[in-house]
């Protein structure tokens, strides 16, 4: 995976929620956050808006559970 520049082009949304949870760098800073295709907006749970995103890439798939306790 690599990063993306919002200038390049912006996730893809599906379904109902049109949210497409992304892995986001805005001025120095990355964290994890989505956007919002309802209203064209940046967002993350823990801070709301995100303004001066600069690029997203998708997150990766988590890793396989692993059940037994080894």
């Amino acid at each position: 995976m690599s990063w993306i520049s919002v200038d390049d082009r912006l996730p893809e949304v599906k379904g109902m929620s049109k949210r497409s949870d992304r892995l986001l760098i805005f001025t120095g800073w990355y964290l994890v956050g989505f956007y919002d295709g309802l209203d064209g907006e940046w967002k993350s749970l823990q801070d709301g808006f995100i303004r001066q995103v600069t690029h997203w890439m998708p997150l990766p798939a988590p890793p396989e559970s692993r059940q037994g306790g080894g």
